[in-house]
């Protein structure tokens, strides 16, 4: 979408400075992270360290308005450490074949 890696600037913390990002809103970079991860998909801890959104949930209600009708976004229930977290994955919706494969 409008996120280049090129564009941000890692920070000292291994993360990215999405201030100094020259494009893409929040839900682009969300949707963009969603298909670089694939089935690991994305958690609030890792969107805060790599996006620098805290709203992690309503920047993927908003994703959903952008994708396409053969993709979907599902969300799992994952516990690590005795807590419980969504994890966000982008998929191709079930029973939709692609000509452009």
């Amino acid at each position: 979408m409008g996120y280049d890696a090129t564009d941000a600037v890692d920070d000292q913390e291994g993360g990215v400075d999405v201030m100094a990002t020259t494009g893409g809103t929040q839900t682009e970079l969300v949707l963009d992270e969603l298909r670089r991860c694939g089935e690991l998909g994305l958690t609030p801890l890792e969107a805060l360290r790599d996006i620098g959104t805290m709203r992690l949930a309503a920047r993927i209600s908003d994703a959903k308005k952008l994708i396409g009708p053969d993709e979907e976004i599902v969300t799992q229930r994952a516990t690590r450490n005795g807590k419980t977290f969504a994890r966000y994955v982008l998929r191709r919706r079930e029973g939709q074949v692609s000509l452009w494969r």
